[in-house]
């Protein structure tokens, strides 16, 4: 399996989103929604082209965005949210996957990783 880096850039969008799950929905929901991106790091890093994750023109070279809702399924039912609404930007080589940044698919995403 690849190694998994994750830049301060996505740290911190992670911390961003858990505080504001935790201030919408409360720490139960942030909590599952913080294991849904844990989820969606280690599907990445265990195939990394895997369906869903799509190249985009217009990004940085080489880099993929893999929707976090694509790894509901393998998180428990009771463990899932309904709504999954961020991505994740991330590079891969035979080694390692590189997580620039998650984001809400309503962003300006390319602007955000120029």
């Amino acid at each position: 399996m690849r190694q998994l880096i994750v830049l301060p850039g996505a740290r911190m969008d992670v911390l961003a989103i858990r505080h504001w799950s935790e201030t919408e929905f409360g720490p139960l929901v942030a909590g599952r929604y913080l294991a849904l991106i844990a989820q969606a790091y280690a599907d990445l890093c265990r195939k990394p082209d895997q369906t869903g994750a799509s190249l985009i023109p217009g990004l940085r070279e080489g880099y993929w965005l893999y929707p976090i809702r694509n790894s509901l399924a393998q998180l428990r039912r009771e463990d899932r949210v309904r709504t999954a609404r961020h991505v994740v930007a991330f590079r891969y080589d035979d080694e390692k996957v590189l997580i620039a940044r998650v984001l809400h698919d309503a962003m300006d995403i390319p602007s955000r990783l120029a």
